[in-house]
């Protein structure tokens, strides 16, 4: 098989490329590979059964106002979005057993946490002055800054005569704020891996520009997984080449020809049923860290200390249904409440019944919790329940199910993690009943072939150096890399299409798109 462009790597950099090179150059042959058996990559939405109208996020679930990439590419597929909404006064902060509201985490006297009498005398205290605080200290004038003139502070700032990203983030901190207030300030997050020791000039920004007060969030409401596969749709329908269940063994470049020749292995896991060979002229590699590690390709080994720069994380997700939205009787709807237990944070997530613009039935009062958004150690918490009899899901009738009812049941909880997490909810929330759960999917994005659901930044790595190095990473060869894992904006989809944008414009000549914000 020979190709003008091979893009290995089905998540939303992989298809976006394939889409806007077809969409350039009809009369390229563009193919795209994917090891799995669907588009979408870190984008997996879910339907829930008896609830038609709400989609549960397993990957991405949001992106933000500050995101043009995305937010101009929804605008322009026509795609519906809501509002996304995080933590708000009346949701619970279920800390070191004490059950709080979001709200009296601005008063330090209410506390479980032994803060020092300068970090409780801070004005507007709270968890996010409080991050401020350590930061301004570290780094004085940071927190008034934004967008390109933060990051130019940032790089340029040196402190003991090293510059910020050769410092840990959490080594950091515990200069200026006690070990009591780190753990408050994660805690309440949500999030521990955010709090770690990553390159702590890349943590910061992650930290005020991603979850900054000013930061709004959207969704979609027919799931995010509708960007990918819209965007498939548009490159099919330009007679664009998909190859589901290719797993890319190895490749390299043909010294007399300089094209690529590559080796696909066919089929859903080794030993694979057949070996594909194929023949390109450029090669897009859409793929996060572990997903490179495992080819084989001598230009791959003259960069490994580049693919090495970043840090896979683990993530856990878990969503779990009930016959009606039971933590209501708690006054708690929407949004995000949050624990240092390990299920960490949950979110109010839907009411079928409510769906009714889209055109839900309101006697249907089926409910669903995205139950844990868990990352760092506690993955490993539930990991060690995973085994053992399912929930139930989709009833399995004769033949094959549907798409979306089969996509459910490949991510059933076992009834052991569902039981702990029903226990860990009516903790949280101070109930001792609550309505039997119905059934409960979950994914771990730790497994093969991501190795993680976000990379972050090593300590002591210039990211600006290596995000440019990264895209065309052996000169002369024309192999090129994209996707959130080497970006300004990991963890994030808009990373991934920033760095798909650098790749068909530096090195494709495409245009900047119209609809592209500016």
């Amino acid at each position: 098989m020979n190709v003008d462009v091979a893009i290995v790597g089905g998540g939303v950099s992989g298809i976006y490329c394939a889409w806007r090179l077809k969409q350039a150059r009809p009369d390229w042959d563009i193919a795209l590979f994917e090891t799995s058996n669907r588009i979408g990559g870190r984008l997996l939405s879910v339907i829930p059964p008896n609830m038609p109208n709400v989609y549960c996020e397993l990957g991405g679930m949001r992106y933000t106002s500050l995101q043009p990439t995305i937010k101009s590419l929804v605008q322009m597929l026509g795609l519906k979005t809501r509002a996304f909404i995080g933590a708000i006064d009346e949701n619970i902060a279920y800390l070191r057993r004490h059950h709080l509201r979001i709200r009296d985490l601005s008063s330090s006297a209410q506390l479980p946490y032994h803060l020092t009498q300068t970090e409780c005398a801070l004005s507007d205290f709270n968890p996010t002055t409080l991050l401020r605080f350590a930061i301004d200290q570290l780094v004085p004038g940071a927190t008034s800054l934004t967008g390109a003139a933060l990051e130019a502070l940032l790089t340029d700032f040196q402190l003991d005569r090293k510059h910020l990203h050769e410092f840990g983030f959490w080594n950091l901190l515990s200069r200026a704020i006690s070990s009591e207030a780190y753990r408050f300030i994660f805690d309440c997050s949500g999030y521990d891996t955010i709090g770690l020791n990553w390159n702590a000039l890349n943590t910061i920004l992650l930290n005020f520009r991603d979850f900054g007060k000013q930061v709004e969030y959207r969704a979609l409401v027919h799931g995010y997984e509708s960007v990918p596969r819209k965007l498939l749709e548009m490159f099919e329908d330009e007679e664009g080449t998909v190859k589901l269940k290719h797993h890319l063994l190895s490749f390299s470049e043909n010294s007399h020809t300089g094209k690529m020749d590559l080796v696909f292995g066919h089929g859903t896991e080794e030993p694979y049923a057949e070996q594909v060979q194929v023949q390109t002229d450029h090669l897009i590699l859409a793929m996060p860290r572990r997903s490179l590690q495992g080819i084989k390709s001598p230009l791959l080994t003259r960069i490994s200390k580049f693919i090495r720069a970043v840090t896979p994380v683990p993530l856990f997700k878990m969503f779990v249904c009930y016959p009606g939205p039971w933590w209501r009787a708690v006054g708690v709807s929407k949004g995000q409440s949050v624990t240092d237990l390990p299920l960490r944070q949950c979110y109010y997530w839907g009411v079928e019944g409510e769906q009714q613009d889209i055109g839900a039935d309101p006697k249907n009062r089926n409910a669903v919790l995205l139950a844990t958004y868990d990352d760092s150690r506690y993955v490993r918490f539930w990991a060690g329940l995973r085994y053992g009899d399912k929930v139930t899901g989709y009833p399995e009738g004769k033949g094959r199910l549907p798409v979306e009812q089969a996509k459910w049941n490949e991510h059933l909880a076992s009834l052991a993690m569902t039981e702990e997490i029903d226990r860990q909810l009516k903790e949280m929330h101070g109930l001792k009943y609550a309505p039997p759960f119905t059934t409960a999917v979950y994914k771990d994005w730790g497994k093969k072939p991501f190795g993680g659901g976000v990379n972050f930044w090593k300590i002591g790595q210039e990211s600006s150096v290596i995000m440019k190095k990264m895209i065309h990473p052996v000169g002369g060869a024309r192999m090129y890399v994209c996707g959130e894992a080497y970006s300004e904006n990991q963890g994030w989809v808009e990373g991934a299409l920033e760095t798909a944008e650098k790749v068909l414009q530096d090195h494709f000549d495409l245009p900047r798109p119209e609809w592209l914000e500016q």
